[in-house]
């Protein structure tokens, strides 16, 4: 687990990809809400925000799409000659990828 709250980003009005492939994958009011809320920040339309993410698939994109650069990060990671350090990289990689909130 990493230790963040849900919603800390947009609290601090950052721009994170759940974020971004939801606005892509929403109609122009969610995409307008989710706008508005990154510009205002704070969490006031946390629970709205959350439906869309969810509603939009955008947890499962940004899963998928973080197995797909973890991959390929392994894969030049196999370069590298074989030591602790290498182990901690392939670590990493496959940490980004199953972490939780």
């Amino acid at each position: 687990q990493t230790g963040k709250n849900v919603g800390d980003d947009l609290a601090q009005g950052k721009v994170t990809l759940p974020l971004i492939q939801a606005m892509s994958a929403s109609n122009e009011a969610d995409r307008r809400l989710i706008r508005d809320a990154i510009k205002q920040g704070g969490r006031s339309a946390l629970q709205e925000i959350e439906r869309i993410v969810k509603e939009t698939g955008a947890l499962d994109y940004v899963k998928q799409r973080a197995g797909v650069e973890a991959e390929a990060a392994k894969a030049e990671i196999t370069a590298i000659p074989n030591s602790n350090y290498k182990e901690c990289l392939i670590n990493l990689c496959e940490f980004a990828v199953a972490r939780s909130h």
